[in-house]
């Protein structure tokens, strides 16, 4: 029985020492980035550093904490910032192109006039955020949460829209709206979405593409919506409602056809209406 508890007491020992030394390695790590370009920083502790006007371009912060941070004006280039936490932090005028932000946190941080050109915004937390001004185009938005978020007079032409959108925002720009979790408005890209059964009356898609595959429409009422200069070529239309739709300058290259209504308001049944 002795010999049985000097081998407990040294395994305790052990599991003790090999503890103490995996948290001061994660703190040495944390304390050691040097937060730069090309940096790796994922998981550092960065609460509430004043980084604001740096070059950290491609630098990575997945799992960084950087709540209550100063971004303003930094270079977040081709960075990740998954699963990042930027809650309270202020982003006004980042420049955060080509960079994943998937997971990332971001409640009530201030995004005024930030730059997101092609970033991925995948099950991202938008929740009290302000961003107007802000400009997403060619962004991905998919189960992003945007509870109480403004985007007021933010530019979302040319976002890839791809639903599981959360909450209510306090404001969207003028025109855009959210229907079955689609973020939806003038120019947006619906490649891969599925609006079957969706009802987009009087909206405005305007310049409005479903991508190199088309789309599928089913069962959705296009009834008095704005479609001037959409590309639908190669997508796929049945039992869709266009009474009353603007489709000029629409391209439909390709497009199947089968009981649709047109835009003035007959029915064809394998016939295209523009």
């Amino acid at each position: 029985m002795k010999r049985q508890s000097r081998r407990q007491r040294t395994l305790l020992l052990a599991i003790t020492l090999l503890s103490v030394l995996a948290i001061g390695t994660t703190s040495a790590a944390a304390k050691t980035c040097v937060v730069k370009a090309n940096a790796n920083c994922a998981k550092a502790n960065l609460k509430g550093a004043n980084l604001a006007g740096k070059n950290l371009n491609a630098i990575d912060l997945t799992g960084a904490n950087l709540a209550g941070a100063n971004l303003a004006g930094a270079n977040l280039m081709n960075a990740s910032l998954e699963r990042a936490n930027l809650t309270g932090a202020n982003l006004t005028g980042v420049l955060i192109t080509n960079t994943s932000l998937a997971g990332a946190r971001m409640t009530n941080a201030n995004l005024t006039n930030a730059g997101f050109g092609g970033a991925s915004f995948e099950n991202t937390n938008l929740t009290g955020a302000t961003l107007t001004g802000a400009g997403f185009n060619t962004s991905s938005f998919q189960g992003v949460t945007l509870t109480n978020a403004n985007l007021a007079t933010a530019s979302l032409m040319g976002i890839t829209s791809m639903g599981g959108t959360k909450g209510t925002p306090a404001s969207l720009p003028t025109g855009w709206v959210i229907v079955d979790t689609y973020l939806l408005g003038p120019g947006v890209n619906l490649n891969g979405a599925n609006l079957s059964g969706a009802n987009l009356t009087g909206l405005n898609l305007s310049g409005a593409g479903t991508g190199d595959d088309g789309g599928g429409f089913e069962n959705v009422n296009f009834r008095g919506t704005n479609l001037t200069g959409v590309n639908f070529a190669g997508s796929a239309f049945r039992n869709v409602n266009f009474s009353g739709a603007i489709t000029a300058g629409a391209t439909t290259t390709g497009a199947s056809w089968r009981n649709n209504t047109c835009p003035n308001g007959t029915t064809q049944k394998k016939a295209g209406c523009f």
